[in-house]
C-alpha cells in the first residue's frame, strides 16, 4: 500500500499567515494515520519556507518523526516547501468569500477550507471545531460546488452559511491560532536557508524567461487550455464532477481508440463523494480499469504525495438537477449546453457498461428522444412535441435514476 508524502501547506489565520506540513492520511501496521507538524499540544506554524526548512534541518522533535517519509521531507530544498495554491488556505478570508455571490471558484475555495479547518480539529484533537461541523450540516453543502446554489433554494442556503460562519466562525480561528506557535530556530541555519531559498527562485527565473525567449512549449510543442490541468491533459484522462439529485460524485475517464473508459470495474463506474475521496483511493487501490493504463503509475504517484488535482474543468461538469424542471417548462427554458452534456455522459456510461438503455431511450421515434433532438440538432426536420411534457420528464428521470444506480458510491 502506498504512502502519502508529507505536504507544504499555507494558513491564513487572524494573527497572520503560517506555513506548516500536513501529512494526508496513511495506512501503517493496520491503522489509519493523519497528523500535522507540531509536538504535543502545539500546531508548528513558520513565516516563510526558509524557517521551515531551517526547522527540518535542526532535527528537532516533533510529531512527524515517525512518518514514513520524513527523512525525505527533512531534507527536501527549501523551494519545495513552499506551499502551492492549492494547499493554500485562507482560514481568514471565508467571510469575504460568502460576502459575494457564489461561484464555481469560490464555492471550490470555501469547501477547501472548511475541510482543512475540520482535519486540523481532528488532528489537534479540538471537540468543539468537530462539533461546529456536526452541528451545522448546511457547511457541507459546499461539497457538491456552485449547483447547490443556484436559484431561489440555492440562494437561500449560501446565506444560510454565511449567517452561520458570521456568528460563529471566529470561533474556529480562535482555537486553531491558539494552537499554533513557532519554535526558535538556529539564525544561521534560517540565514542559509534563505540564501538557498533566494537562489533557487532566481534560477527558476532565469529558466522561465530562457524558454519563453526561445518559445519553448515542451514536449512536442503541446500547450494545454487555460483551465486544462497540464498532468491530466498529457495523460489524456479527465477528472469528471456528476451532479445528481442524490448527490455529487467524482470520478475519472478517458478514451481508448475513442471509446469512452471509466474509473471502474465491468458493472459499474466509481464514483466518490469527496475530491479527497477519490485521491485515497487512486493512491491505494490497484483494483480498477484504469491501473493498466500507460502512465498510471504517474497518477498513483501524485495522488499519494498530495500534488494531484483533481478539480474538473467546466467540460467535464455534468449537472442533472436542473434539467427535470428545464425540461418540464419547455424546450426555451432547457440549457441547451448542460443537456448536451448530460447527453454526452449518459451515452459514454452506456458505452462504457456495454448496456442498452440510453440510446433506445433517445430515439427520434419517443417523445424524449424528439424532445433532446429538436434542442440539440440544429439541422433536424424532426418536431418539438407538443405540450405537456410530464411524459418527458419521467423518461429523462429514468434515465437518470439508471445513471445513479450504475455510478457506484465510494
Amino acid at each position: 500500500m502506498s504512502v502519502a508524502d508529507i505536504v507544504p501547506v499555507a494558513l491564513g489565520l487572524p494573527s497572520g499567515d503560517f506555513i506548516t506540513l500536513w501529512a494526508p492520511a496513511w495506512r501503517e501496521d493496520g491503522e489509519d494515520w493523519e497528523a500535522m507538524l507540531g509536538l504535543d499540544e502545539d500546531l508548528y506554524g513558520f513565516a516563510t519556507p526558509a524557517q521551515l526548512a531551517a526547522f527540518l534541518r535542526s532535527g528537532a522533535a516533533n510529531d512527524l518523526q515517525d512518518h514514513p517519509s520524513w527523512e525525505h521531507t527533512a531534507h527536501l530544498p527549501v523551494l519545495e516547501l513552499d506551499p502551492d495554491e492549492e494547499h493554500s488556505y485562507d482560514l481568514v478570508g471565508v467571510p469575504e468569500l460568502l460576502s459575494e455571490n457564489p461561484t464555481e471558484e469560490s464555492v471550490l475555495e470555501l469547501d477547501d477550507c472548511f475541510t482543512m479547518a475540520r482535519t486540523i480539529g481532528s488532528i489537534c484533537d479540538i471537540p468543539e471545531i468537530e462539533k461546529f461541523f456536526r452541528k451545522h450540516g448546511d457547511l457541507g453543502a459546499t461539497s457538491g460546488g456552485i449547483d447547490n446554489f443556484y436559484g431561489r433554494e440555492g440562494s437561500r442556503e449560501w446565506t444560510r452559511i454565511g449567517k452561520i460562519i458570521s456568528k460563529h466562525w471566529d470561533d474556529v480561528l480562535n482555537l486553531i491560532d491558539e494552537l499554533v506557535t513557532t519554535p526558535a530556530v538556529d539564525a544561521s541555519l534560517v540565514a542559509a536557508a534563505e540564501a538557498e531559498l533566494e537562489e533557487a527562485r532566481a534560477l527558476a527565473a532565469e529558466r522561465e524567461d530562457a524558454d519563453t525567449a526561445a518559445g519553448l512549449l515542451g514536449d512536442d510543442d503541446w500547450e494545454p487550455d487555460d483551465d486544462e490541468d497540464p498532468f491530466w491533459a498529457s495523460i489524456g484522462i479527465d477528472p469528471v464532477k456528476i451532479i445528481l439529485p442524490t448527490g455529487t460524485r467524482f470520478t475519472l475517464r478517458c478514451y481508448i481508440n475513442d471509446k469512452p473508459l471509466f474509473l471502474g470495474n465491468d458493472d459499474h463506474i466509481f464514483g466518490f463523494t469527496s475530491q479527497r475521496g477519490m485521491l485515497r483511493f487512486l493512491s491505494e487501490e490497484p483494483d480498477h480499469s484504469m491501473y493498466k493504463l500507460p502512465g498510471w503509475d504517474q497518477v498513483v504517484f501524485q495522488a499519494g504525495s498530495g500534488e494531484l488535482n483533481v478539480r474538473p474543468t467546466d467540460d467535464n461538469i455534468y449537472s442533472f438537477v436542473r434539467l427535470p424542471k428545464q425540461i418540464k417548462n419547455g424546450p426555451i427554458d432547457v440549457d441547451k449546453n448542460q443537456l448536451d452534456l448530460a447527453v454526452e455522459l449518459l451515452l459514454d456510461a452506456e458505452e462504457y457498461l456495454d448496456t442498452n438503455v440510453v440510446d433506445p431511450a433517445l430515439d427520434s421515434s419517443t417523445r424524449l428522444g424528439s424532445y433532446v433532438e429538436s434542442i440539440l440538432d440544429d439541422d433536424t426536420d424532426t418536431d418539438t412535441p407538443s405540450e405537456p411534457y410530464d411524459d418527458v420528464v419521467e423518461e429523462w428521470d429514468k434515465l437518470v435514476d439508471w445513471l445513479n444506480g450504475i455510478v457506484e458510491k465510494h
